[in-house]
């Protein structure tokens, strides 16, 4: 089989990315775009020694369970992959797909995982959007999402249904904005001497704020009295910032980034349960505001009420999990890389009165391994890596605490259990495995697992 060559597979099972998986000639084939039950033509475009990677190129036979999709753009988008798949087997699959990676990647069989959490929405749960800025097909400028297959031209987003119902009204004057004022697309290949590259936009959930992120190369954004006058019109309590990027793609992390608020406010304001946050524009937080509440209480659950238990919260972002759980245990002690991010916790703990709870900014492993002896012995930790889940320096250091459990939040099946194989074999044991659905329609799934120090083990150290 050479690259390029089409085959009509019929895929059998689900990949943990959301692929579809098929056989053909003692080989895995992977196939982007394609479903279970499905008969496709698909193109082979890489070859690896075991399996191969294809795309669907054309469906021959759908299953029988395929529904319509909600949204116009489904086929070409790519950002829902499973818009035509009802929403249990959605679940049905997320399910599996940890399954399958606690038993292949960690090795782990036989394990009880809890019934999944679905999402209380499932169609415009989305707080947050990243609207790239480019070329539709009839080379205009736009803003909306890169082609799915073609990186050259951006699909116009005018609506969507897994984000906030509010947003194509902001993107209608976005767009216009953009057209009135002649404003070009900066892209590092196509376009380097452009100037928007991309526009992020977040709501609040409860409290109805807008906040957007303008980030563009090294230039005023023009007209910003006709812009503010026109988002008024929209939303009344809205913010608006400029970030100058003078390096490549990414801008979040960069030390090339400049960013300046224009107007409004600093942050906009969300609410947890009965804790509100302010959420500045670099600030992590949870795409789906209700979901992020179910999974905060299954923490909470694993946490249980324990008034003198010290709880270390790795990875804690703008202190949303630590101030969420503060209320049943002794102590908190934050650790987060963005000192944005550590500013915002501690802003979080005045509005909430939240008084045991404390943070410290940098990187997990190094405030670990300088500072042992004040986290030495807490009660419990939680840790809530990035997808590329920890490093083997930081859960080195993490099982140096010996806390009495381990709270691993994870929103990939794959690293969790090449995690949670490491911290087993340091000493502990998974008690509960509890899904979260935060992204219906796309293959993501948040876990949250429970382990517990092996006493026998502790005692031969």
């Amino acid at each position: 089989m050479d690259n390029q060559e089409i085959l009509e597979l019929e895929i059998i099972d689900i990949a943990l990315g959301g692929e579809g998986v098929a056989r053909k000639d003692n080989l895995v084939i992977f196939v982007k775009n394609a479903i279970p039950g499905e008969i496709v033509k698909a193109k082979i475009i890489q070859r690896k020694k075991n399996y191969l990677n294809a795309v669907k190129v054309e469906t021959v036979k759908s299953p029988d369970y395929e529904i319509k999709s909600k949204c116009s753009a489904f086929s070409q988008c790519g950002g829902c992959r499973f818009q035509n798949v009802p929403y249990e087997l959605q679940l049905e699959w997320k399910e599996k797909t940890i399954k399958d990676a606690l038993r292949k990647v960690g090795g782990f069989a036989d394990l009880k995982i809890e019934k999944i959490i679905r999402s209380p929405k499932e169609w415009y749960y989305r707080n947050k959007i990243e609207l790239s800025c480019g070329l539709d097909e009839n080379s205009n400028v736009c803003l909306g999402y890169h082609k799915q297959g073609d990186y050259a031209y951006i699909l116009p987003i005018k609506e969507c249904t897994i984000f906030s119902e509010s947003f194509p009204e902001i993107i209608e004057v976005l767009n216009n904005y953009l057209k009135r004022n002649k404003i070009d697309n900066f892209d590092n290949q196509l376009n380097p001497n452009g100037y928007l590259q991309y526009v992020v936009i977040r709501k609040s959930e409860f409290l109805g704020s807008l906040m957007l992120n303008f980030i563009t190369r090294n230039k005023p954004l023009p007209d910003i009295q006709g812009l503010i006058d026109d988002l008024n019109k929209v939303n009344p309590n809205v913010s608006i910032f400029h970030t100058i990027n003078n390096g490549g793609v990414g801008y979040s992390s960069s030390i090339d980034v400049e960013m300046k608020r224009i107007y409004g406010a600093e942050f906009i304001e969300e609410k947890i349960g009965h804790l509100q946050f302010n959420i500045t524009p670099f600030s992590f937080f949870q795409v789906n505001t209700l979901g992020a509440f179910q999974l905060y209480g299954v923490i909470k659950k694993f946490v249980s009420t324990n008034k003198n238990a010290r709880v270390v919260d790795l990875y804690c972002g703008t202190g949303t999990i630590g101030q969420f759980i503060s209320s049943e245990v002794k102590e908190v002690v934050g650790i987060e890389i963005s000192k944005e991010a550590i500013a915002s916790a501690k802003e979080n703990l005045k509005i909430n009165n939240i008084e045991n709870c404390s943070y410290i900014a940098g990187d997990a492993r190094k405030v670990l391994k300088f500072n042992m002896p004040l986290f030495k012995g807490a009660d419990i930790v939680i840790t809530d890596p990035p997808r590329a889940g920890m490093s083997k320096k930081a859960l080195s250091r993490l099982l140096e605490i010996r806390s009495k459990v381990i709270i691993y939040v994870s929103c990939n099946p794959a690293t969790l259990a090449r995690d949670l194989r490491d911290i087993v074999e340091g000493g502990y044991s998974i008690t509960e495995i509890q899904p979260v659905d935060m992204f219906p329609h796309t293959p993501h799934v948040e876990t949250v697992v429970k382990l517990c120090k092996n006493k026998i083990k502790l005692d031969n150290i």
